[in-house]
């Protein structure tokens, strides 16, 4: 489709589209990206729902709680999530977005595209570590070792994606809900998707409460 670069120094980023995709005619933003030979870039757009992206491109941005994951993770590895760029977060997302659009390269990440068995248990259960330990999220994860790994990669794998402000996973499950596997990626015949929320979690700090507490109802 295209190719979409970050100025670190300027906190912007820009996209062109490829020549042989303007050819085809599909207009995918035709008001404010209108097929055409020149780099777009949206400054005027406020960075804090945009990371500084053109919306066509935000829109596949990890939302809330998906950030929330990423950060985690990007803090079990050392770093600061303060460096990784919102293209990096796309690079994150890869081909595991929830629309159409996919981002390559891909971060490798072993096993994270793997069409892996699942443990709802253990995703609710760091789940909810992430929301409640935040900062200390990398010394806490190596206390249970291995387990809180798997469990943390596998959240990685099926929740950073999904959208929303609530937790929440896509998974697939066989017909007889006997067995679960990641739903980010292919998965054996006989395997049905489903998006998963995470209900029984919620945020115990509440000088940080992002993601609200579900309330058992919805309006209509």
């Amino acid at each position: 489709m295209g190719a979409v670069s970050f100025d670190t120094s300027k906190g912007l980023g820009f996209f062109e589209y490829d020549t042989g995709f303007i050819k085809q005619g599909i207009e995918l933003s035709p008001l404010k990206m209108p097929l055409a030979t020149r780099i777009y870039s949206f400054p005027e757009l406020y960075f804090n729902t945009f990371k500084g992206l053109p919306g066509l491109i935000a829109d596949s941005l990890p939302d809330d709680f998906g950030n929330a994951v990423l950060n985690a993770w990007v803090a079990t590895m050392g770093k600061s999530p303060d460096t990784i760029t919102p293209l990096q977060r796309l690079q994150y997302t890869g081909k595991r977005g929830m629309g159409a659009l996919e981002y390559m390269p891909a971060t490798r990440i072993k096993s994270l595209n793997a069409s892996q068995q699942i443990e709802i248990s253990s995703l609710v259960a760091i789940t909810q570590e992430i929301l409640d330990l935040r900062q200390k999220f990398t010394v806490e994860l190596h206390k249970n070792g291995q387990e809180d790994r798997e469990a943390m990669m596998a959240l990685l794998s099926v929740g950073m994606s999904a959208g929303g402000a609530r937790p929440k996973a896509v998974l697939a499950f066989n017909q007889d809900f006997t067995q679960v596997r990641s739903g980010q990626t292919n998965v054996p015949e006989g395997f049905t998707h489903y998006l998963i929320k995470f209900d029984g979690v919620s945020e115990h700090n509440k000088n940080q409460q992002t993601f609200g507490d579900p309330v058992g109802f919805g309006a209509m």
